[in-house]
């Protein structure tokens, strides 16, 4: 992967990409969902995640590392972006445990449809 400023667009584009593939019922992708052996999975139709689990199925831990992740997930503007799809992430249960674990416990939900 590439450094600097063409790294974070990469790092950006493959996140919305994801979340672009799981908005168009991208096969491949839920298939790679479906047997995904952590926190993120389908639920009444919209996908269910955590931080991590998010990072593991998106990245290789060589690629892009956790923290580089999050750093670069919060300064972006995602839901932004999916917004014009009609979708929206948002907090879906919230963890109440040690604040500075708090992000990576939570679980988050792709809303579908949203105006």
């Amino acid at each position: 992967m590439k450094e600097g400023k063409d790294r974070v667009h990469d790092v950006r584009m493959k996140i919305l990409a994801f979340f672009e593939a799981v908005l168009c019922d991208d096969l491949t992708t839920k298939a790679l969902i479906n047997v995904a052996e952590s926190n993120i999975t389908f639920e009444n139709g919209q996908l269910i995640f955590d931080l991590p689990s998010l990072h593991r199925i998106i990245f290789k831990l060589d690629e892009v590392g956790y923290s580089e992740f999050k750093q670069i997930l919060y300064s972006s503007e995602l839901n932004k972006n999916i917004n014009k799809k009609g979708a929206l992430v948002v907090v879906w249960r919230p963890q109440n445990i040690v604040k500075m674990a708090k992000v990576d416990a939570n679980l988050y939900c792709l809303q579908k449809n949203i105006k």
